[in-house]
């Protein structure tokens, strides 16, 4: 366990023992800025963060004797007893909204281009192309933007953000036959939009 960890237990203990305002308003101050990372992994909206937070620090609030320091750390009982849920019904409310998971503008950042090329089997991008990084870049964005939402999502948590087709199923509140498919045609369709510039 790291010092920030260590640091949070003593004052949960404090909590638990004197139940003062202040030890919980110290709680929630150092666990905060983790949760918020967390959050912004799965969100874009500043304001769907906060009211999220919100909850979940309700329902720490009211289920905190439920912890067991034994069994895991206080950040990650907060987070699969309260934010993931959160996350996931956000990201359904969302989903049912046709609100994009993934900001078109995050759909590449500087660096993500030679990755993504590497990754590409050699049959979809022809290794004798002389194309400089920003080229390459530009025309992956440009490619990636000619998705529709849904292949543009799925395609992103998938290879970017690295979430396995059944967490991306959840998240979508979708059968994960359903994302594998929509995952596949993004990768067909992707393929197809970079053949007609290369």
């Amino acid at each position: 366990m790291d010092s920030t960890g260590e640091h949070i237990l003593v004052i949960y203990r404090d909590y638990r023992q004197q139940r003062t305002e202040t030890s919980f308003a110290e709680l929630k101050k150092l666990v905060d800025p983790w949760l918020k990372k967390i959050a912004r992994r799965y969100l874009t909206n500043i304001d769907d963060i906060e009211d999220i937070l919100q909850n979940v620090w309700l329902k720490v609030y009211l289920k905190i004797d439920e912890y067991d320091e034994q069994k895991s750390s206080f950040r990650g009982w907060v987070f699969k007893k309260f934010l993931m849920g959160e996350l996931l019904h956000q990201c359904r409310r969302d989903r049912g909204t046709k609100k994009k998971i993934v900001k078109n503008e995050s759909i590449l950042k500087e660096g993500d281009t030679e990755d993504f090329l590497q990754n590409l089997p050699a049959d979809r991008v022809r290794a004798d192309d002389r194309l400089d990084k920003f080229e390459m870049n530009w025309l992956i964005r440009k490619s990636l933007k000619k998705l529709n939402s849904i292949h543009q999502d799925v395609l992103i948590l998938n290879f970017f953000g690295q979430k396995k087709l059944e967490e991306i199923a959840q998240m979508m509140n979708e059968n994960p036959n359903t994302i594998r498919t929509w995952n596949a045609r993004a990768k067909t369709a992707l393929t197809q939009h970079l053949r007609n510039y290369l």
